[in-house]
């Protein structure tokens, strides 16, 4: 034993400190730092039966949440799924009725496009067979509905279906891209998302609606973003409550639209 050791081991006894009172000490500083789980005894990772460290399910999950984060993905959907869809009732908890069958359909049409992402990412488009037994290549979606039909929860649980599969994705929110998009002294900021739009695999527009006092400057912008998204071959999908058709911006625009498998949303009983 080396004097420096001597003498750690005669300070620890003085202040009455042992390791596992240090162990314990360490572990409740990881703790109320927000590191770890009581899984993995609050160090973020366990060993598995060869012997090896591995990470933690709670330091994955932290990862995806932050990586929903980056991508805009509201925070009351960062811990919800596909699986949480609800087919009996609205994201506000009134009964659906008779639009049970429908709701039944839009979770059946999301599991098909989950399941499909790489492929209609990669562009080998998948055959939907729909409304009427007519087939339709898919690629991208809009959605109308309404107050509580569900549409941030399908744009949330999308983006995070991309980010998990190793995309790029992004949710963008309608009311912030007009805000941006018609500013004139935002024209890194408007750079910025046209090239968000033309590079990035996936994307999300939720909320769209017309609001009266959209500039020139805007869809002159808007065009802009639009057919960069065309042009790069990527899949989007597309939020509205309906009111998407009386925004007169230019072809960008109405290409993104037209290239829309449009579906409905079911409405609940009030």
């Amino acid at each position: 034993m080396t004097d420096n050791q001597s003498n750690e081991d005669f300070f620890l006894k003085s202040m009455d400190i042992t390791v596992d009172k240090l162990r314990e000490a360490g572990r409740n500083a990881r703790k109320q730092s927000g590191q770890g789980c009581s899984l993995c005894n609050y160090l973020g990772h366990k060993v598995n039966a060869q012997g090896k460290a591995v990470l933690c399910t709670c330091v994955k999950q932290q990862f995806w949440s932050t990586m929903y984060q980056m991508a805009d993905v509201p925070h009351q959907y960062l811990d919800k799924e596909l699986d949480d869809w609800n087919v009996n009732a609205d994201s506000l908890g009134n009964d659906l009725g008779s639009q049970k069958k429908t709701s039944e359909k839009v979770n059946t049409l999301l599991t098909f496009y989950a399941k499909n992402l790489d492929n209609i990412i990669n562009g080998v488009l998948p055959t939907l067979t729909h409304s009427d037994r007519v087939s339709t290549k898919v690629h991208s979606l809009l959605f109308e509905g309404g107050v509580g039909s569900g549409k941030t929860f399908i744009a949330s649980v999308m983006v995070k279906e991309a980010i998990r599969k190793n995309y790029n994705a992004k949710y963008f929110e309608w009311s912030e891209l007009c805000q941006t998009l018609g500013d004139f002294d935002k024209k890194e900021e408007i750079d910025h998302i046209a090239e968000r739009f033309k590079t990035f695999d996936f994307i999300v527009i939720d909320g769209i609606e017309n609001y009266p006092y959209l500039t020139p400057y805007f869809y002159l912008q808007l065009d802009r973003v639009c057919k960069a998204r065309i042009n790069s071959g990527k899949p989007y999908m597309l939020f509205s409550n309906g009111t998407h058709f009386q925004v007169k911006a230019g072809s960008g625009w109405q290409s993104l639209l037209r290239h829309c498998l449009t579906i409905r949303l079911p409405q609940s009983i009030r």
